[in-house]
């Protein structure tokens, strides 16, 4: 079992719709949002509430999936379909 996991830029329907096609996915056992623990915190404190500080939506990802080699298949299905859906995905070890 292989976990993957991905941040989407984009809104909320957005990433609703990638949730939905990785669930129709057989060699996905799980796909769920989870909350970003870093989310709102800046490095550079002293921009904050600047233009760019209330820009898109960040949705983090997780998804499990059977298998190393499956999860190569479903990094390449969300790209795919993030590509369709005009969106951007980051896969990250880690949130």
């Amino acid at each position: 079992m292989s976990i993957v996991r991905l941040r989407l830029t984009g809104s909320q329907t957005q990433a609703d719709v990638l949730v939905t096609t990785l669930h129709g996915l057989d060699q996905v056992r799980r796909v769920e949002e989870v909350d970003d623990q870093m989310r709102g915190v800046r490095d550079d404190s002293s921009s904050s509430e600047l233009v760019d500080d209330i820009g898109a939506d960040v949705h983090c990802l997780e998804v499990e999936v059977s298998g190393k080699r499956n999860a190569e298949l479903i990094r390449e299905m969300a790209e795919n379909s993030a590509r369709e859906l005009g969106v951007v995905v980051e896969f990250v070890d880690r949130f």
